[in-house]
């Protein structure tokens, strides 16, 4: 509809204006979870095709039930669980985990860490 539309041409938008070197894109969902797996390409090859001409580091965020990450033709996906895990509840927090991303420059770390309760 009108409003994906809208989406697309806001994020190509926005795409085409930067020239950052790292770009980082937060999702509700994986892109291989979308309703229209022809969406989920596009957007995909959209990616690709950022870094691969101004190769800039490319990294999809977006929430799961597991933390897990892999690398598509240059872009970087990673999932959270955070809360989302079985035994997660406010008095035993250690299984519930956020993500902590270091940027200097060119070069990005993460890893997964505990909240303490």
């Amino acid at each position: 509809g009108k409003r994906s539309a809208d989406q697309w041409k806001w994020l190509l938008g926005v795409l085409s204006a930067s020239r950052e070197d790292n770009i980082f894109i937060f999702l509700a969902n994986s892109p291989q979870n979308f309703s229209d797996s022809a969406e989920a390409e596009l957007l995909q090859d959209i990616l690709t095709r950022q870094h691969e001409i101004f190769g800039q580091n490319i990294w999809v965020f977006y929430g799961s039930s597991t933390n897990s990450s892999y690398a598509k033709n240059g872009v970087k996906y990673v999932s959270s669980a955070g809360f989302d895990t079985g035994s997660f509840n406010e008095k035993d927090t250690r299984n519930a985990q956020y993500m902590l991303v270091v940027v200097r420059g060119k070069t990005i770390t993460y890893e997964y860490k505990p909240i303490e309760s």
